[in-house]
């Protein structure tokens, strides 16, 4: 059986280096860089801790695009990751939901405010009609609930 760094011996040389890929894709890709290095990168919580160049890199590059707490949402400091990691979710469960039980609305994996649901709400229009052709889609985005203590 293959481990993480067989496979990321596999996965670098089979991903171009000479074009863009998706927010999500260039993590991967990051991450397969950073396992032929480091194996132990993703496994070693001493990484959270210890000081240095390096480090710091990992810790800037693989944190989640949102963390909500109870009382405080802390974001990624890259705004575009953020945007497209809560774009992304909302396309995927739009079109899943649409296919499974019609239009009712998505809520978001993130607590958001009455202008992020516009802004969202926006951009996914946008995104469906200049990607598939899909004009009116008549998007309903809701925040994530506030989860009671």
């Amino acid at each position: 059986m293959a481990n993480t760094w067989d496979m990321a011996r596999f996965v670098v040389p089979s991903m171009p280096e000479d074009r863009p890929l998706d927010a999500l894709s260039e993590l991967f890709r990051l991450s397969q860089h950073v396992r032929l290095r480091v194996p132990q990168a993703f496994v070693d919580l001493d990484i959270w801790s210890i000081n240095g160049p390096t480090a710091q890199f990992f810790r800037r590059s693989f944190v989640h695009p949102v963390i909500q707490f109870s009382d405080k949402i802390l974001y990624h400091q890259d705004k575009n990751l953020v945007e497209y990691a809560v774009l992304n979710y909302a396309l995927n469960a739009y079109l899943r939901q649409l296919m499974v039980v019609g239009n009712r609305p998505v809520v978001l994996p993130i607590r958001a405010t009455g202008e992020d649901i516009a802004s969202y709400t926006q951009m996914l229009a946008a995104h469906l009609e200049t990607s598939i052709g899909l004009q009116d889609a008549r998007i309903r985005l809701a925040a994530a609930p506030r989860r009671q203590s």
